[in-house]
């Protein structure tokens, strides 16, 4: 009959095709994942830090030096985040 459906076309109507996702919501899940990964490596650094103490000998004193620290800090969460964009797809 023609209103039977096999479990193969159920299946494939279920799935999802990219274009079918509007730019904006793909934007938006690709920050929002950049967000929560960020947030989780920023955790393991705070429990690192508390961990282990005598670790805090290296960081900045003054102004200077604590704007280069988050200048490199900067650059390394978006080379990162820019590496697993373009190359782990």
């Amino acid at each position: 009959m023609a209103t039977e459906m096999r479990e193969s076309d159920e299946i494939q109507s279920c799935e999802v095709h990219e274009s079918s996702v509007p730019k904006w919501q793909r934007f938006f899940e690709i920050v929002f994942g950049f967000l929560a990964k960020s947030s989780m490596v920023v955790v393991g650094l705070v429990v690192f830090v508390l961990s282990f103490p005598e670790s805090l000998a290296g960081i900045p004193t003054t102004k200077k030096e604590f704007l280069i620290f988050l200048l490199f800090g900067i650059i390394g969460v978006i080379g990162t985040g820019l590496l697993f964009y373009f190359h782990i797809r």
